[in-house]
């Protein structure tokens, strides 16, 4: 009973959202603010009660559902719940889910050559205000530990995006203090490559000897300067690697790892990875000038190996 009503609501919502594109001019603003009101109410009422568990569970069911109908179906989706959720403001206890899914949704737009994506920013941004928000007013440990487990995330997109924040190393020194256990393995890896202080010993301590991923292994063993072992690794999972898109950002990653290689090593490692790309081009579909746009983004990756060559 309690699923159908929140169920009602959003479909309600989703429905007046519909109809708003439609009739933006026959609708009153005292009607629209008026409906919003009462709706927002209604579910913030009912998440004070029960809690937001349900919610949570009816917002995951609908993205799996999505997820299942394709990329775009589940776009739509989480953006809907971002509209949703944040209706019911800050009283409800959803800052940080809001921020995960705005996080989800950003890591779905893919940038296409050097083009801009605004959607992409506006949604990390978005989750950065509701993070913010928490760790200005919590106090619980545990909910800090969750909120700057999502900023490094957030703050490592965007500088992937390429608008690093001023306060980028100042946040992610802090992350790993006050949350630095409950970091991914790759996270802690990625700050440990931009010289934040405690990653690597962190990551030293998470990485089990029974870790499958070669490449993370790989990264690991560099950082440890352990270049050989971390080659030979390298290479193991560019050949075990599935040729994906030229949005996928492995091969950045993979580009920036070979950069830090000694010039005997890298020259090596370029040659492997510009095969593997290659193998991507031979299996893209589209136009000649599609792929100059895609390959754009990794022009730095030619560069490199017509050096090395």
């Amino acid at each position: 009973m309690k699923e159908e009503f929140i169920s009602y609501l959003y479909e309600k919502t989703k429905a007046y959202g519909r109809v708003k594109r439609f009739h933006r001019f026959e609708l009153g603003e005292e009607v629209r603010k008026g409906w919003e009101a009462e709706t927002c109410k209604k579910v913030r009422d009912f998440v004070e009660r029960p809690g937001i568990g349900i919610l949570k569970d009816l917002a995951e069911k609908r993205l799996k559902k999505a997820e299942e109908e394709g990329v775009k179906a589940s776009g739509r989706e989480l953006e809907h719940l971002v509209r949703f959720l944040s209706k019911l403001g800050y009283k409800a206890g959803l800052e940080l889910y809001i921020a995960e899914l705005c996080l989800k949704r950003a890591q779905m737009l893919k940038p296409r050559g050097f083009g801009r994506v605004p959607k992409k920013e506006n949604f990390l941004k978005e989750a950065l205000k509701h993070i913010n928000f928490v760790l200005a007013q919590e106090k619980d440990q545990n909910r800090r530990q969750q909120a700057y487990k999502l900023k490094t995330a957030v703050y490592l997109e965007l500088e992937h995006y390429g608008t690093k924040p001023k306060d980028f190393e100042e946040v992610l020194k802090t992350a790993v203090k006050e949350a630095g256990k409950t970091l991914p393995l790759e996270v802690l890896l990625s700050l440990a490559e931009r010289g934040i202080e405690g990653a690597l010993k962190l990551a030293q301590e998470k990485a089990l000897p029974q870790m499958e991923d070669s490449f993370l292994k790989a990264r690991l063993s560099l950082l440890e300067r352990k270049e050989e072992e971390a080659k030979k690794l390298f290479l193991k999972a560019l050949k075990d690697k599935k040729p994906q898109s030229f949005s996928d950002p492995f091969w950045e990653e993979a580009l920036d790892f070979a950069m830090r290689l000694s010039c005997e090593a890298r020259y090596e490692v370029l040659k492997k990875l510009w095969a593997k790309l290659r193998e991507v081009e031979e299996n893209f579909a589209y136009h000649n000038l599609h792929l100059l746009w895609y390959w754009s983004r990794l022009k730095e990756l030619y560069e490199a190996v017509f050096e090395e060559v």
